[in-house]
């Protein structure tokens, strides 16, 4: 009896799907995020325009994401909602993209950031004279 107890309750157990597996995806995972990123970035770069203006060119910049990571949107779409089906696998992947944009961030101030010049000491200008 106790045997079929235990046969029943680790049949149960192994019928039990605990959600959305990596192996669902249709691409990588790492692929996903880098994709939400530049997601993220287009979204940014028309946030200031009209309505028309903005939806057209978010198709422009979705076709151009696409074509970048060589991905089929409507399936990088399923793949999004599995992943934000899944509350620890959204955390883990939007760690990734946080993690991401925040390197883009710092990466973008260093480049827009005015250079530093150093003074040149009142005895060297004095030297030239």
């Amino acid at each position: 009896m106790k045997l079929s107890y235990c046969l029943v309750f680790f049949v149960l157990l192994s019928a039990c799907n605990n959600g959305p597996n990596i192996k669902d995806l249709n691409y990588p995972e790492e692929t996903v995020a880098n994709v939400i990123v530049d997601l993220y970035v287009a979204s940014e770069a028309v946030k200031d325009l009209n309505p028309e203006d903005k939806d057209s060119l978010k198709d422009v910049y979705k076709a151009q994401i696409a074509e970048i990571h060589n991905v089929d949107f409507h399936l990088m779409e399923e793949d999004i909602a599995l992943v934000r089906s899944n509350d620890a696998w959204y955390t883990k992947v939007h760690k990734m993209v946080n993690d991401s944009i925040n390197n883009l961030e710092i990466n973008f101030q260093k480049i827009t950031a005015p250079k530093k010049t150093k003074r040149i000491p009142d005895k060297k200008l004095k030297k030239k004279k």
